[in-house]
């Protein structure tokens, strides 16, 4: 069986990275359509502070990545709260406490606001290339997709929203 993981994970993380190897290659596309030097997109973070610019909501970009920051932090240490909760309820019989679930729900709650802001921003992006509310989704949830026929497609970037 530790064969069988070790191929798999080993398999996972290969294409995990051709894949965002792939996605950064078509943002180095979209980027240069928007006369933004394509280098940029290879830069996690910064490709993402881009993509804000782009769409013109540089000032989300601040809520989000402290959003997303607290998330992962709140998840980490609720993963170690519930642990050790239920380590002391094994010990000693008791009950666990509720503490770990309700740092995991703050955490939960956060990592929405980042989706809602990464579909509001995204929105905001494709509009200005000229394309519809529901390409600016699917930019979100199938990324790739959408980024490749946005990099390659016809559209052209525009300083003007688009409605």
């Amino acid at each position: 069986m530790g064969i069988i993981s070790t191929i798999f994970g080993a398999f996972s993380t290969v294409m995990s990275i051709v894949v965002w190897i792939l996605t950064a290659i078509c943002w180095y596309k979209v980027f240069e359509k928007a006369n933004v030097k394509g280098w940029k997109a290879f830069i996690p973070f910064y490709e993402d502070y881009i993509t804000y610019k782009l769409a013109g909501q540089s000032k989300w970009f601040t809520v989000s990545i402290i959003a997303w920051i607290a998330a992962q932090g709140l998840s980490l240490i609720g993963g170690f709260a519930v642990m050790g909760e239920l380590m002391m309820a094994l010990s000693n019989g008791s009950q666990m406490g509720q503490n770990g679930f309700l740092v995991f729900g703050t955490s939960f709650i956060l990592s929405f606001i980042v989706f809602a802001i990464n579909i509001y921003v995204s929105v905001k992006l494709v509009q200005r290339f000229g394309k519809s509310k529901g390409f600016g989704i699917g930019l979100v949830v199938l990324p790739i997709v959408f980024v490749p026929i946005l990099a390659f497609g016809k559209a052209q970037y525009s300083d003007k929203e688009w409605i």
